[in-house]
This record gives C-alpha cells, sequence and structure tokens, in this order.
C-alpha cells in the first residue's frame, strides 16, 4: 500500500478524511508500514484498537507536520483523518493561487 507523501500538511485546521479506501490487503503490514512512515517524518506514532467485538485497528500520531493523525483499518477498507495546524490565510483562495 502507498501513502502519499505530505497526507497531512494541509492549512485547513479541521478534521478531514483525506483517505478512504474500500479494499483491504494485508491490515498488519500496512499498519506497520504507516508507523514506520510517520516516525521517519517526525510523527509520534502508536497502535490503536478501539475493542469489542470487530475492532478498529490502527495508528494514531501526534506532532510532526500535523496536529493529530490516524490511520484506521475496518473489515473492509482503511480510512484516513487528521487535523493540521492552522496557517494564516483563506485556504480556498490560496489554492487557487497555486500556494496549497
Amino acid at each position: 500500500m502507498a501513502i502519499a507523501p505530505g497526507i497531512a500538511t494541509g492549512a485547513t485546521p479541521d478534521e478531514q478524511a483525506v483517505l478512504d479506501r474500500d479494499e483491504v490487503g494485508d491490515q498488519t503490514a500496512d499498519r506497520a508500514q504507516v508507523e514506520d512512515l510517520w516516525d521517519s517524518s517526525g510523527i509520534t506514532a502508536s497502535d490503536y484498537e478501539s475493542g469489542g467485538a470487530d475492532p478498529l485497528r490502527g495508528v494514531v500520531g501526534h506532532g510532526g507536520p500535523t496536529w493529530s493523525i490516524e490511520f484506521l483499518t475496518r473489515s473492509d477498507g482503511y480510512t484516513v483523518h487528521g487535523v493540521s495546524q492552522c496557517a494564516d490565510g483563506d485556504h480556498e483562495e490560496m489554492l487557487r493561487r497555486g500556494e496549497g
């Protein structure tokens, strides 16, 4: 599984689903790859498990280029949510000017 570099570096302060994939690969290996990628990017990463009969498992991270980020594996796919630090300016206008 390939995660695009910089997926959590946007300028919006909102939580956003930046990736929602309805495919499942080797979830254990994919979680390890994401944790390694985040660690190498300066994000403090740790394992997560929600509990229950069909728990969500994943990796949560804080710091580095993001406020917080989570990679969750479900029985039917993957989701990445991220919250970035605030930046001055109007995000939509910055994108129109090619600054995003």
